[in-house]
């Protein structure tokens, strides 16, 4: 079988080596696919950035918060949204619903990890 696989592939790159028009398609999707996945890496950097420094001038001038929703929805406005459609920024807004409560979230998974915890150590040693 890898005998098989190992030979297609050979005669593929023979063939986009014979045929430059198809081997210059090729290097160019996917030179293509690799700039706007470095693109959206910088963006999504970008907007981390933004966000942490909202947090540290805010700090810096004394007016600190526990609303920390408010920085990232305004990073997201300067990075992000210009180049998002209608769907994925509603999603970006319920996403950020949702961590207002994420600390909750999280003591109430702790809370049932602990009951199963329990149950499962205390069923397996009666029995």
């Amino acid at each position: 079988m890898t005998k098989n696989v190992f030979i297609y592939s050979v005669l593929y790159t023979l063939l986009l080596l014979l045929n430059p028009l198809s081997f210059f398609r090729y290097m160019y999707l996917h030179i293509k696919h690799f700039y706007l996945m470095i693109v959206k890496c910088f963006r999504a950097l970008h907007l981390i950035l933004l966000f942490f420094e909202r947090i540290v001038e805010t700090h810096k001038t004394g007016e600190a918060t526990e609303d920390l929703v408010a920085f990232l929805r305004e990073a997201y406005k300067e990075t992000l949204e210009p180049y998002h459609g209608w769907l994925a920024q509603q999603l970006f807004n319920v996403t950020i619903y949702f961590s207002i409560y994420a600390y909750k979230l999280i003591t109430k998974f702790i809370k049932i990890i602990i009951v199963f915890k329990y149950w499962f150590c205390y069923s397996s040693c009666h029995v």
